[in-house]
């Protein structure tokens, strides 16, 4: 079963976070969402899919936000 973790991460505590959890994972890969902020569609052919980023006291960040707008699942 393929995995894709999706991450932001601002200071490298999520992207640590996100190592771990694939290394525990048979077939799983990483992806950085700012690497998607141009697109205006993500697609993904997997079938487990994950997001990992930080949480900040007003909510999220901004980055996520946008990257959940365009991932169609």
């Amino acid at each position: 079963m393929t995995t894709t973790l999706y991450y932001f991460t601002g200071t490298g505590n999520s992207i640590s976070i996100a190592k771990g959890i694939a290394a525990e994972l048979q077939d799983s890969e990483l992806l950085f969402m700012a690497n998607y902020s141009q697109k205006d569609n993500i697609t993904t052919s997997s079938e487990k899919v994950g997001f990992v980023f930080p949480m900040y006291y007003w909510g999220l960040p901004q980055i996520v936000y946008e990257f959940i707008e365009k991932i169609n699942l």
